[in-house]
């Protein structure tokens, strides 16, 4: 990690869940563009938490405002609600609206991606829009949730593509659907998680340079959450990571 890395922990297991995160702006980029928050609704039984990650458009004016202003509209919906598809993309919607409102201050084409997650109990909702993803880690084995929308992912899709060859593509940076202000379609998916599990959230800083399988191996440590990510930072750096590195989780530890 630099010497601008942040690392937070929002809940330290002591009620059966750990929620933290880490961002770097790595040792490239002249700005960190990623943007991330969570919190813990302690109010509710069980508690209901929301993970939130961004990585605002390279190459746009205004990519740290677009992913800052989506963050912070996205999180303030999903406090108002449970685990629910219907607020999960009224969440998105108004992390766009945000966007738009960034665009009319500053002009240009501003823009994020934006992946996030309400989480109550065992069930979870995702919400994603770009190449930020989500993986859950099981006893192990990662399972990523989401689909990238990018041109490779579509790629991908089509079976035109392996997926191990996506990470070295020469059009692995060409992203078909972003928050940015206008219309956009986002997936929403539901998942059920199991004590033990890891529901990670992150930018294409970490899952580009590290395979799924190291990543679910940094993360799948019996230590304390943060730490796990503080090392996942780390590797993603040390793979040669050129792009800012920002990365979330909630850890069910009963």
């Amino acid at each position: 990690m630099t010497a601008e890395a942040q690392s937070r922990t929002i809940a330290d297991g002591a009620a059966g869940i750990e929620v933290a995160g880490v961002t770097d702006r790595g040792t490239v980029r002249a700005e960190n563009q990623d943007v991330w928050a969570a919190f813990v609704a302690r109010e509710d039984t069980p508690n209901r938490i929301g993970l939130v990650v961004a990585d605002g458009m390279g190459g746009h004016a205004g990519g740290r405002e677009a992913a800052a202003a989506a963050v912070e509209a996205a999180v303030l919906r999903l406090r108002q609600g449970g685990a629910q598809p219907d607020l999960t993309n009224d969440s998105i919607h108004d992390a766009n609206a945000a966007v738009a409102g960034v665009r009319n201050l500053i002009g240009g084409d501003p823009g994020t991606t934006l992946v996030l997650a309400s989480v109550q109990g065992s069930h979870a909702v995702i919400g994603n829009v770009g190449d930020s993803r989500a993986y859950v880690i099981r006893g192990g084995l990662i399972t990523q949730l989401t689909f990238d929308h990018s041109w490779v992912g579509d790629e991908v899709r089509a079976g035109r593509l392996r997926p191990e060859d996506v990470r070295s593509h020469a059009r692995r940076n060409v992203i078909t659907r972003a928050v940015m202000g206008v219309p956009v379609m986002a997936d929403v998916l539901n998942t059920v998680l199991q004590a033990g599990d890891t529901l990670l959230l992150c930018t294409d800083g970490v899952w580009e340079p590290l395979s799924d399988e190291h990543i679910a191996e940094l993360v799948s440590d019996a230590g304390p959450l943060v730490r796990d990510l503080e090392r996942l930072c780390d590797a993603a750096l040390d793979a040669g990571g050129r792009d800012n590195v920002t990365a979330a989780a909630v850890r069910l530890t009963a």
